[in-house]
């Protein structure tokens, strides 16, 4: 029976280094290798007549197998028809380094951005991709059933410069720094075990509502543990302390470039709280990403724009739609 335990232990490890099985293959063989040692528990339970024993050290065995539900599955891009690229890698690498400075109190978790082979569990592998299959609006997002993060690198190029620039309103912000944010937001979606994107800021027909779902839910809660990490770290005293701060300071400036942008560049019905297309969702798969740019802001470095920016927001998005019904 020792034996057979032993044989199990050390089956996930051969299946997770196996370079003959695809990720599918490996997913069968991980269900397949669960069910087993059920079995050889509840055959253990039956045979020993000093049973808690077995089932202890069953249980510990079945743990250390994968079997706990926890999601460990890779998934390389090339499984979606996807190319990876090695462009923008000097932002990308900049970007890893600082958000795993932030996570230095989570021993458990970190960004890598090595290949598959060799990577450790609690590694979260990302990936850069080229245009290859993918839109401009494709970003950065957390494939269904991935423990991985894919990076649209042209996507993201389009999408830092837009906020740089911000219709000519813009003030610079470390673009690794709002990278390390990103990938902290995936991260979220990673220890959740739910996919998420980001999505781009502008949206030519957005649905405008405040109604909620499941994945709006999911977008705040990803938001969560991105803005937790920041936070643990500026009370830190240690180096992720100074990194955090400098974080937060081009959180702010980023998070004002896009909340100027979308006012300096609207109606003045939209600036009035007379229409509700700059404050409420567009869509119904994520919240105003503005809103919760400004929302994160003021939690981790508030100034007077970022203050005046939120209360705005927090004001138009509790209006019904009947007040706007009423207006038009």
């Amino acid at each position: 029976m020792c034996v057979l335990f032993a044989s199990l232990f050390s089956l996930p490890t051969y299946i997770a280094n196996s370079s003959s099985l695809s990720d599918f293959d490996k997913r069968y063989a991980q269900t397949f290798l669960c069910g087993l040692t059920l079995c050889t528990i509840i055959f253990a339970r039956m045979v020993f007549k000093r049973r808690i024993l077995p089932i202890i050290f069953g249980v510990f065995v079945l743990l250390a197998t994968g079997c706990d539900g926890r999601n460990r599955s890779i998934i390389v891009p090339e499984t979606f028809g996807l190319e990876r690229t090695t462009s923008e890698g000097e932002l990308l690498r900049g970007g890893i380094t600082i958000a795993n400075i932030l996570l230095e109190n989570r021993s458990d978790l970190s960004f890598s951005r090595e290949e598959t082979d060799g990577i450790a569990e609690q590694q979260i592998p990302v990936f850069a991709l080229s245009s290859i299959n993918l839109n401009l609006s494709d970003v950065m997002w957390v494939p269904k059933g991935c423990r991985c993060v894919y990076v649209h690198v042209r996507g993201l190029r389009r999408w830092l410069d837009k906020a740089q620039i911000a219709d000519g309103y813009g003030d610079h912000f470390d673009e690794r720094d709002a990278v390390a944010l990103f990938l902290l937001h995936e991260m979220g979606h990673v220890i959740h075990e739910k996919p998420g994107a980001l999505l781009e800021f502008e949206d030519a027909n957005p649905s405008e509502n405040m109604d909620k779902s499941n994945s709006k839910s999911e977008e705040d809660n990803a938001d969560a543990f991105a803005e937790g990490v920041i936070k643990k770290a500026l009370a830190s005293k240690a180096n992720d302390g100074a990194t955090a701060k400098a974080v937060s300071q081009n959180v702010a400036v980023l998070a004002t470039n896009i909340y100027a942008a979308i006012i300096l560049s609207t109606t003045l019905d939209n600036i009035m709280c007379l229409s509700p297309r700059i404050y409420w969702d567009w869509g119904y798969t994520h919240p105003n990403l503005a809103y919760r740019l400004v929302r994160l802001a003021n939690n981790l470095a508030p100034t007077e724009t970022i203050s005046t920016a939120l209360n705005d927001f927090d004001k138009c998005r509790a209006l019904s739609p009947e007040y706007f019904d009423a207006l038009n």
